[in-house]
């Protein structure tokens, strides 16, 4: 069975929830149009060796798009970190983007809390959603964690940069243990809005 294959239709590659011993007091909130150039800032500051060259256009998009949810990390009311999850629905596939952290809070559990908040701002499972995300080699082993396994790897036919393709299944006991997982961060998952659905027409490259 191929990994692809493997993505739609087996029963490994569970999401596993790990809270974490978090080093920073952070506070998890929905993106503010207001957050745009902090946002940005966090962008360039992550660019080298985690997103490709000439990618911040396509960042900045997302953070303007109705159909991603977008969650902000403070810490003191300094923003931290910023990640994105959106919904295609009819493939029960739940899509994680650009999500990165200030170097200077790595390691610090923000990543992970990020990663969790968006987790358990999806809708309850029935039976499970596909997490899917797209990287770069760099954070393969922060996703590993969490039992994403690479099943392809995708090619940016205008830019020529290559993604790593990672997944993992969210049935409802790991949905459950991402919320107490949350709380054990001192995040409300249900302080967030919905997880949209994305708009096909509107998604380009």
């Amino acid at each position: 069975m191929s990994q692809f294959f493997h993505m739609l239709f087996g029963t490994g590659s569970q999401f596993r929830p790990v809270p974490g011993s978090p080093k920073a007091q952070v506070a998890i909130r929905a993106y503010r149009s207001s957050d745009e150039n902090v946002c940005r800032d966090l962008y360039r500051l992550n660019e080298q060796g985690r997103f490709p060259p000439d990618y911040e256009p396509d960042f900045v998009r997302t953070l303007r798009r109705n159909d991603y949810l977008k969650v902000i990390a403070e810490e003191n009311m300094t923003i931290v970190g910023v990640g994105a999850v959106c919904l295609v629905k009819f493939l029960r596939r739940a899509l994680l983007a650009f999500g990165m952290v200030h170097p200077q809070w790595h390691r610090r559990g923000v990543g992970t809390a990020l990663l969790l908040a968006r987790a358990a701002a999806l809708p309850e499972p029935s039976p499970r959603w596909t997490l899917v995300l797209s990287t770069l080699s760099g954070s393969r082993s922060f996703y590993e964690r969490f039992g994403f396994t690479k099943y392809g790897q995708h090619r940016d036919k205008i830019r020529g940069s290559r993604f790593d393709d990672h997944y993992a299944h969210l049935n409802r006991d790991a949905w459950t243990e991402c919320h107490r997982a949350a709380a054990h961060l001192g995040i409300a998952a249900t302080s967030l809005p919905d997880v949209p659905q994305m708009n096909i027409k509107n998604n380009g490259p």
